[in-house]
């Protein structure tokens, strides 16, 4: 199946108009972030002319993992800082190159492309990948360039914005030997250690746990040891879930709205890094919400 719109090019600035019309009518009330990004690559490599390759890379960890894309093979990861769309990254800001052979630590995955355009897409203040646009011809992006596809992004970050109520972040189990089930968890389980931190404050150290060789984007296990306790039983042990929201403030808006309130905070992490709160389920069970994660 395939869908239709009527995009008119005299002129850049009809052109990216028409464009983000059509976008928009393509993410309609589809919820799924690849199937989403999958239609824009589409619709953007079939009406920008002088084109070779469109697409997106996604920030998995450190490192930009390639996401649905048009034209040929492409490569399949970036480290942050490296080539334009590691540039555009790192600096958090839309890089237009005129000649990517003259771009320092410039990354030919396609010989042909002369030129380039990588946008970022932040959602609440958070960069979550670039979007990339290559051209055979040297200087074939401008300022009108820029603008009009930093609109495009703007329509995909609102739409992920309108749907992105929370996400799973992690489990938090207390334990009673830190180095004894890191061990376990990694050892005979295959996790990685993420993290770890002491906070002597507070007389505890956090470990932080995930599937080996994921996607770097998975829930993670939250090991928590309180300096001085050795044994919990199990129903105690069992400490909460964690979610991220874009904001707290509209979340909380949102919970009341629903007959529901935060049990603790809005305050700061432990780290005072980012804003924290908790909420309880009906049966009393808590959940952490963080901000922007």
């Amino acid at each position: 199946m395939s869908m239709q719109f009527e995009i008119s090019s005299s002129n850049k600035s009809d052109l990216y108009e028409s464009l983000n019309s059509a976008l928009r009518s393509l993410l309609g009330a589809e919820t799924d972030f690849h199937a989403n990004l999958a239609n824009a690559s589409a619709l953007l490599y079939s009406n920008l002319p002088d084109i070779n390759w469109v697409g997106f890379y996604l920030l998995k960890s450190d490192e930009l993992v390639l996401g649905p894309f048009q034209g040929k093979l492409a490569c399949t990861r970036i480290k942050l800082g490296r080539g334009v769309c590691g540039a555009a990254a790192a600096q958090n800001k839309t890089i237009l190159v005129h000649d990517v052979e003259a771009f320092p630590g410039h990354i030919a995955c396609d010989s042909a492309t002369r030129s380039e355009i990588v946008v970022p897409i932040c959602v609440s203040g958070k960069l979550i990948g670039v979007l990339d646009v290559d051209s055979p011809s040297a200087s074939r992006f401008d300022e009108d360039d820029r603008h009009g596809l930093e609109k495009l992004v703007t329509t995909l970050t609102e739409k992920l914005l309108t749907q992105e109520r929370c996400k799973f972040l992690h489990t938090m189990l207390r334990v009673g030997d830190l180095n004894k089930s890191v061990d376990f968890y990694t050892r005979v389980l295959g996790f990685e250690l993420v993290r770890k931190n002491d906070y002597p404050e507070g007389q505890f150290t956090l470990a932080f746990l995930r599937v080996k060789a994921g996607t770097g984007d998975e829930p993670e296990l939250e090991l928590t040891y309180n300096w001085g306790v050795d044994a919990y039983d199990l129903g105690k042990g069992y400490g909460h879930i964690a979610l991220a929201v874009p904001s707290l403030k509209e979340f909380g808006e949102k919970i009341k709205a629903e007959g529901c309130d935060f049990s603790w905070g809005p305050s700061t992490t432990p780290s005072g890094k980012g804003g924290m709160a908790f909420m309880k389920d009906p049966d009393g069970y808590s959940i952490e919400l963080l901000e922007g994660r």
